[in-house]
């Protein structure tokens, strides 16, 4: 039996129900939100998951905290992208210096003074790093890196002629492949096993990671 209160109203002649349901006394189904794993997954290691938590966010504060504002929906369309965009760049800075800079040495096209890592070689590193859960074609993870980071250079750089301006639909996609590399590193970086992450991949709100991916893919190739 469902317990709710409410009342019914006219206004301009339509009649409107409103009602409170009371979700203590309700059988209230809980919110689709990305990567609900339950700690069955990993409660034979549940301390150890804690204290890599603990331990990432000692170690990389901002990641916590930007990972925080987006799973909580606080920071959306280009603001949200942008979060995204900087706690990978922060957890590749932190972690994944190495690697990107090798990235960034035998890159034939980085004309940097130096070689200096680019946020290109960053994505190229994480999205390689990354790929057991991300599924990507390997061959196109240069083209997908390019997309993202020349999107991201967009909002910060503000060259318009160098950056194209994303449409709607390519920083929807963006944010939704970001969204899902960084829960994908976060979940990796404390435990959580690979066969979670890949079962938290076909929830609806990822359901068309592929499909984004060929925006992303289509992106790159776009020209000033």
């Amino acid at each position: 039996m469902c317990s709710r209160t409410g009342q019914t109203s006219k206004i301009d002649g339509d009649e409107t129900e409103y009602g409170l349901w009371l979700n203590y006394k309700e059988d209230v189904s809980a919110v689709n939100e990305p990567f609900l794993i339950k700690t069955s997954a990993f409660e034979n290691q549940f301390q150890n998951v804690w204290d890599a938590w603990l331990t990432l966010y000692e170690s990389a504060n901002p990641i916590p905290n930007l990972f925080y504002e987006i799973i909580c929906n606080r920071s959306t369309r280009a603001n949200g992208f942008l979060n995204l965009s900087q706690a990978i760049e922060v957890y590749s800075n932190a972690f994944r210096k190495k690697q990107a800079k090798d990235i960034a040495q035998n890159d034939p096209d980085n004309k940097s003074k130096n070689k200096e890592i680019k946020l290109i070689h960053r994505y190229q590193d994480i999205l390689k790093e990354y790929n057991g859960a991300l599924e990507l074609i390997e061959s196109n993870i240069v083209d997908y890196a390019k997309g993202l980071s020349n999107m991201r250079n967009y909002y910060t750089h503000y060259n318009s002629g160098k950056y194209v301006e994303p449409a709607h639909d390519e920083l929807f996609a963006a944010s939704h492949i970001l969204r899902f590399v960084l829960l994908t590193i976060v979940y990796t970086a404390i435990g959580i096993p690979l066969n979670c992450i890949l079962e938290c991949k076909i929830r609806v709100i990822f359901s068309r990671f592929d499909e984004n991916t060929a925006v992303i893919m289509r992106y790159s190739k776009k020209k000033k």
